[in-house]
């Protein structure tokens, strides 16, 4: 009999946790998991936070219910908690990269490089017979990043790989071809209280931005449909244009 190669990816979204099993590389069993934390800060989550042992004690429960044994996991995590910034430094030498890379994003990023953890990718292309490279930073808080992971692995899971959710999304998007290659496209994520707008160009994030739809959650079910229409097409424009500047 052929051997299964079964694998667990998690979502960790606002209010509950995505899980899909994955076997010989299609989806078998997709559940969700809520959970409610209030205004709670991720800042100082950790296993041993009561917050941290709800969420332990959730996630346990979810996978017994649905008789999951994979421990393995690939995690998708929010884009409140990312850092997106895209520059452009000079055309170098591969093995020169990380270093500039380092300098300039300093410039970009209001923490110390060393209290992150992160990666780049770059781009090279040609723009009046000049050759530079852009890159994409991709990165998040270790402490925050290790809350998350603590959290899971004391579920009794093993975080194997880590990537925001904006990539995942448009990982997803590209394969079902909804996305097309070599096109720029603006994905517009709406929520309750906010949205995003995540800019893809070579079937890469280029930029996210998160924006704010109500002051309040109280006006929330007093604005009109035209209102809220206005203020989602001005956050765009406003997006696009900070973009384009970039």
């Amino acid at each position: 009999m052929p051997t299964k190669n079964t694998s667990l990816g998690v979502f960790w979204g606002n209010s509950s946790f995505s899980f899909v099993e994955i076997e010989n590389n299609l989806p078998q069993k997709a559940f969700v998991a809520p959970f409610d934390l209030g205004n709670k800060s991720y800042l100082n989550l950790t296993n041993e936070s009561a917050e941290g042992i709800k969420l332990t004690a959730i996630i346990q429960q979810a996978l017994q219910n649905q008789r999951i044994l994979e421990n393995t996991i690939s995690l998708a995590l929010p884009a409140r908690d990312i850092i997106f910034r895209s520059f452009v430094i000079p055309y170098l030498q591969p093995s020169e990269i990380k270093n500039v890379v380092l300098f300039e994003a300093a410039k970009f990023v209001p923490f110390r490089m060393e209290d992150l953890a992160f990666t780049f990718h770059p781009v090279t292309y040609v723009e009046k017979g000049k050759k530079s490279i852009r890159i994409i930073l991709v990165a998040i808080r270790k402490d925050i990043l290790e809350g998350y992971c603590g959290i899971l692995e004391h579920s009794g899971l093993r975080v194997e790989y880590v990537e925001p959710s904006s990539v995942s999304l448009v990982r997803a998007l590209t394969h079902k071809k909804i996305i097309q290659k070599g096109k720029n496209t603006a994905i517009i994520e709406i929520h309750q209280y906010e949205g995003r707008i995540v800019i893809v160009d070579q079937n890469i994030p280029q930029f996210v931005r998160e924006f704010q739809l109500y002051p309040t959650s109280a006006e929330a079910s007093s604005v009109a449909s035209d209102v809220l229409s206005a203020r989602l097409f001005n956050e765009i424009k406003i997006s696009f244009e900070y973009y384009g500047r970039q």
